[in-house]
């Protein structure tokens, strides 16, 4: 499955319910407000841990939403919109987490 995520990591109950979703072998990509949980603060670090604690997926991230200082997280491919498009042809079906 793809999931598309565009809150905040402070959107705790959304992070919960995002959590409880994801399965192993899932696609994730942050898009807009979502690429937040890569700038390596310490509330978007706790957030991305509950995620990653949650199963083994892949981790994207829309490029346009790179925070300033870069990702500063491992694993995490950076890819466009045309590399999303791929994804949502390959992982059916596909949610988008707002």
């Amino acid at each position: 499955m793809l999931h598309l995520v565009a809150f905040p990591p402070w959107n705790t109950a959304r992070c919960d319910a995002l959590a409880a979703a994801l399965a192993d072998g899932d696609q994730v990509v942050f898009i807009e407000q979502g690429g937040v949980f890569l700038d390596g603060t310490p509330g978007s670090r706790t957030a991305l841990a509950l995620l990653q604690d949650a199963a083994e997926v892949v981790w994207h991230v829309e490029r346009s939403v790179v925070p300033p200082g870069g990702v500063l997280v491992q694993d995490v491919v950076v890819i466009d919109w045309g590399g999303i498009v791929g994804l949502t042809e390959e992982h059916m079906p596909c949610l988008s987490w707002y």
